[in-house]
């Protein structure tokens, strides 16, 4: 059965048990009519969906798997829990501070148990990729969604169906219902939001649904995503596939190992902090199309990255000399600081230098996914989730760059170091052999 764990502990049950415990810790000299201490199922049952028999996430018991609308049904009902209701049901203790945080608590609860998989039949699995993504990479999906489905059901006064959430939706919307997990385009996110054709402005589906503190609450979350996601409109001078989330991380992962996260026109490290997508000044990563009015190009190859800050300057730099000094940090059997740097950063050249060789030794050492893990943790978070150990991000790059090469048919210049601690090839000429060539 596809359902079924493969763990010892019954999983409805540990659910029902992490409610238990929010419960008791919140209200701690609560007794039932027995005089008995704690929260049972029953109570729980009664609380949430008031019935007296158990129902819902309550309704069985053991590994059966539980279907991820009942899990956000359960969020709804969440919501409409009150000081008011508990007391009636005996818990005298509950006042509006302590209905608060037991809401919010009863949130993280619940998202930890989708985030977790528990199940073999997965709440979250990410749609084919060349980059595999972990649960975890999802959390911005699952808190618009969440919120929206909230959002809906409150506007209809009742949970709603997984069919109905789908259809409000159009759907659209990421892992949830079996769907596979992917990031919200941009012209996902207009649909609901509006936007303006030509002279008139075409009604979203929010403003169609919603009403109120509804309304709000969707655009908000919403909004929120945009934020954490980057989502913007794309441009037409661009590559259509310029912003995609999947082309952006691995323009980032190839072109950190290539240039090892060290600015090719400045010798400036790129700090890990750079890569956050929260940041908004001019420390922020940007990419750099090397060569003139190449904007449709997303050949890694035709790439660098650059702080914001010093975007400017490279943009004035010569296209030959960009490929020069990539080609000098690719090759790895010397150790000599090309000229360039050494004429135009007298002062500063040796120990930015030395920051290049010491990244080079490091990876000789401990390889690409520790240099990853010790130097860019923020990418490692943007790109791959959280709790990733080195070895899986060695061989999910392996799986990029393989992918990335089937789909677009460029091969992305690495230095033969790393394509061998990757388990690549020992030179850039057989990477072609071994992966295959994109240009036969």
């Amino acid at each position: 059965m596809s359902g079924v764990s493969t763990t010892r502990t019954p999983i409805r049950d540990s659910l029902g048990s992490w409610l238990q415990k929010v419960f008791l810790s919140e209200f701690p000299r609560y007794k039932d009519t027995g005089n008995r201490r704690g929260f049972s199922g029953n109570l729980l049952t009664k609380i949430f969906y008031n019935k007296n028999s158990r129902v819902g996430v309550f309704s069985a018991s053991g590994h059966e798997y539980i279907n991820l609308y009942k899990l956000f049904e359960l969020l709804y009902l969440n919501e409409k829990i009150t000081v008011s209701k508990l007391r009636q049901l005996g818990i005298s203790e509950a006042n509006e501070f302590s209905v608060q945080r037991l809401k919010e608590s009863i949130k993280k609860i619940v998202k930890s148990f989708i985030f977790g998989n528990p199940f073999e039949r997965k709440y979250i699995h990410a749609r084919s990729s060349y980059i595999r993504r972990s649960a975890s990479y999802f959390a911005p999906e699952y808190d618009l969604c969440s919120e929206l489905y909230i959002a809906f059901s409150k506007e209809n006064n009742r949970p709603l169906s997984h069919k109905e959430f789908a259809e409000r939706l159009g759907g659209h919307f990421g892992f949830l219902f079996a769907r596979a997990a992917s990031p919200m385009s941009w012209r996902t996110l207009t649909s609901l939001i509006g936007e303006f054709k030509g002279n008139f402005y075409q009604i979203g589906t929010l403003r169609k649904e919603f009403t109120g503190e509804n309304y709000r609450r969707a655009s908000s979350a919403i909004r929120e995503y945009l934020s954490r996601r980057e989502v913007t409109a794309s441009k037409k001078e661009y590559n259509q596939d310029w912003l995609n989330p999947d082309v952006i991380d691995f323009h980032i992962i190839a072109l950190l190992l290539r240039d090892l996260g060290i600015g090719i026109g400045s010798l400036e490290k790129i700090d890990s902090i750079s890569f956050k997508i929260s940041l908004r000044d001019r420390f922020k990563f940007e990419r750099h199309h090397i060569f003139k009015n190449d904007k449709k190009s997303i050949d890694p190859n035709r790439i660098v990255l650059v702080l914001k800050g010093l975007h400017p300057y490279l943009e004035n730099l010569d296209a030959k000399l960009i490929n020069t000094l990539i080609d000098q940090m690719l090759d790895w059997s010397s150790d000599s600081c090309p000229d360039y740097y050494k004429n135009s950063y007298p002062d500063t050249w040796r120990e930015q230098w030395a920051e290049v060789i010491d990244r080079r030794n490091f990876i000789k050492k401990e390889g690409v996914g520790r240099f990853l893990l010790d130097f860019y943790p923020d990418v490692i978070e943007r790109v791959f989730g959280s709790n990733v150990a080195a070895r899986t991000i060695e061989l999910g790059i392996r799986g990029m760059i393989h992918s990335w090469i089937q789909k677009y048919n460029t091969i992305p210049k690495l230095p033969n170091t790393i394509l061998s601690k990757l388990g690549l090839v020992s030179s850039q000429v057989q990477i072609t052999n071994f992966l295959g060539n994109p240009n036969p």
